[in-house]
């Protein structure tokens, strides 16, 4: 994870480590490396952040209000509360991943 400022100045950034004793779903990967930067943020007392994401399936379901009882449901419920009790003015996109290659051309 990095943080930027508004023109894109790399400010911070930190590296977390899961050490699984299963075998998870992706889905569920993608909506932790959510929830991550969420405590990391709210550990700085940070407001007012863009929340950039690259699996379409969690911002889709952050944004509609199905409920969902599986670990993927579960984590994103988490999510939804950390976002609307600590983050009001902040929000969460999505962006198309590029790899290095393509950046270069």
């Amino acid at each position: 994870m990095y943080l930027r400022d508004d023109p894109g100045v790399f400010i911070l950034a930190k590296t977390t480590w899961f050490s699984l004793l299963c075998e998870c779903d992706v889905d569920v990967g993608e909506v932790v490396g959510l929830h991550t930067p969420l405590e990391w943020m709210g550990d700085l007392r940070f407001d007012n952040v863009y929340f950039v994401l690259n699996s379409k399936t969690v911002v889709k379901n952050l944004k509609i209000g199905i409920n969902d009882n599986s670990e993927f449901g579960c984590i994103l419920y988490v999510c939804k509360q950390f976002l609307h009790n600590s983050f009001q003015y902040s929000h969460v996109e999505f962006s198309l991943r590029q790899t290095n290659g393509s950046l270069m051309n």
